[in-house]
C-alpha cells in the first residue's frame, strides 16, 4: 500500500471538494426544478460553501 505524500493528499482533498460542490450544486438546481425550494436552497448553499473552501485551500497552497 503506497502512502500518499502531503502534497498528493492535499490535492486529493481539493479534488474531492470540487466534486462534492459540483454534485450539490447540480442537486440543488434539480431541486429547484422539482419545486422543493427549501431542500434546493440547502444544497445550493452547501455547494457554494464547498466551492469557497476549495478556493481558499488553493489560495493558501499558492501563497506557500
Amino acid at each position: 500500500m503506497a502512502i500518499l505524500s502531503s502534497a498528493q493528499n492535499s490535492e486529493l482533498v481539493t479534488k474531492l471538494l470540487l466534486i462534492v460542490s459540483a454534485l450539490s450544486l447540480i442537486y440543488g438546481l434539480w431541486g429547484l426544478a422539482a419545486a422543493n425550494e427549501l431542500i434546493a436552497l440547502y444544497w445550493l448553499v452547501a455547494g457554494g460553501l464547498c466551492l469557497k473552501a476549495c478556493s481558499d485551500r488553493e489560495r493558501a497552497r499558492a501563497a506557500r
